[in-house]
């Protein structure tokens, strides 16, 4: 068979292809799983700073940074007026589907702070997961919670790194801390099954709007955070946990 130069640059080319996707997975941050990926912000990328970017997804989310300062490891907010937005979209609207939120933070203290937020902008309707020793997210329609999901131990370890996961998966809620799957508490008034409302207000990270004011600022480091359109998996959530390790050990 005669030689044919073109067969070694098609080689070269998928050598090259999968040397990137494996330093996406280990070098840069991106998760294995990026199926059904809403937003992805490896907020310890260069890209990711500052006080506008585009989010590392297929929706290319304009982020907007109010004071947050970027590291190596990430953004980190002082707890006093910092916080990031982006746009509202429909498919922040999660109705009774699957989900999921993650993000590695690592904070001084265990006082109760926002991670991330949505609302009609009053306490009446919100959505939020907030850290505090524990780890709790809140849904709230027309002045009642409707649903809460909180550890039942403390996970929130003050200056320790940590990976978390909150998820709905086949209308069932887990938390996740380092790939640990944690006791859990879910109540409210309609619990695991709740239908989450169409927040209007542009999304969140670091802190809670209500009558025109953003309060309980988050203090402390975020390295990545990364929100989904599905639940994630036991197996998906220690691939995510096993690929992003390194950064933050």
């Amino acid at each position: 068979m005669p030689y044919d130069k073109r067969l070694d640059l098609e080689e070269l080319k998928t050598r090259r292809l999968q040397t990137i996707m494996m330093n996406e997975g280990v070098n840069r941050g991106i998760p294995i799983k990026r199926t059904n990926l809403l937003i992805n912000l490896p907020f310890w990328h260069p890209d990711c700073q500052g006080s506008s970017f585009v989010s590392r997804d297929a929706q290319r989310f304009t982020m907007t940074n109010t004071g947050p300062t970027g590291g190596s490891t990430g953004l980190l907010y002082d707890g006093s007026d910092d916080l990031s937005t982006f746009p509202d979209d429909p498919l922040w609207t999660f109705g009774t589907s699957d989900l999921a939120f993650e993000f590695w933070l690592k904070t001084p203290s265990t006082a109760s702070r926002q991670v991330f937020t949505q609302s009609n902008d009053t306490d009446n309707d919100y959505l939020w997961v907030r850290k505090l020793d524990a780890l709790q997210l809140f849904v709230r329609e027309n002045s009642a919670n409707i649903l809460t999901v909180t550890t039942d131990d403390v996970v929130v370890v003050a200056n320790v790194w940590a990976h978390f996961v909150v998820t709905r998966l086949s209308g069932t809620w887990y938390v996740y801390k380092d790939k640990v799957s944690k006791a859990i508490t879910v109540g409210g008034t309609v619990g695991a099954g709740a239908t989450f409302p169409n927040f209007t207000t542009p999304p969140r990270i670091g802190a809670r709007l209500s009558g025109g004011v953003n309060y309980e600022f988050l203090n402390g480091t975020l390295g990545e955070f990364r929100a989904y359109y599905e639940g994630m998996t036991a197996a998906e959530v220690t691939q995510n946990y096993e690929v992003t390790k390194w950064r933050y050990q």
